[in-house]
């Protein structure tokens, strides 16, 4: 995957965050929050069910508090957090459960198959990508 780091994140930053969303940020995201605090992505497919959907950034620790369960993020379930995001979804790590930690593509275009609406969440629009951030780093 290539892309252009930011300005590494600080750990107020990213106490900020987790203080938002209620949760500790699994270790190796947090990891590399400290060294890269978000990033540019070069225009990247994501493997989407209608295989329209593009990865375009990493949030800054800013954005990740402000936008969680917010906007277009409010259809992700509350036990994930958006840390990325592009054309058609975003990329989001899960928070809580036995998966704690793995990466998924939350696909914003099934929610108008679902009939969603704008402050519901579902499930449905979660697809598995990889056990953990650093192999989804390594994979795409």
């Amino acid at each position: 995957m290539k892309y252009t780091p930011g300005k590494p994140a600080t750990e107020p930053d990213i106490a900020a965050v987790e203080n938002k969303i209620g949760h500790r940020l699994p270790e190796p995201y947090r990891t590399w929050l400290l060294q890269h605090g978000g990033a540019q992505v070069d225009d990247m497919a994501m493997p989407t069910p209608d295989g329209h959907g593009a990865l375009l950034e990493f949030d800054r620790p800013y954005d990740l508090a402000y936008f969680y369960r917010h906007g277009a993020n409010a259809w992700i379930p509350p036990e994930y957090l958006a840390v990325g995001g592009g054309a058609g979804g975003a990329v989001c790590i899960r928070l809580v459960g036995p998966d704690t930690g793995a990466i998924y593509w939350a696909d914003y275009d099934i929610t108008l198959e679902l009939g969603l609406d704008e402050d519901e969440y579902s499930e449905d629009i979660m697809t598995r990508l990889t056990d953990n951030w650093n192999t989804f780093l390594d994979t795409y």
